[in-house]
């Protein structure tokens, strides 16, 4: 199953560091996530 960027749905190869349950595909897309992920983190 191929991984998609929350932020852009292309695939994404970047997991998050701290719980490795969600991609993206790239930095920017990962911070521009954060406040909405860290919550679940």
């Amino acid at each position: 199953m191929e991984n998609k960027c929350p932020i852009c749905k292309e695939p994404a190869t970047r997991k998050c560091s701290a719980c490795h349950l969600v991609s993206y595909c790239s930095p920017a897309h990962q911070q521009q996530h954060w406040k909405t992920h860290r919550k679940n983190c």
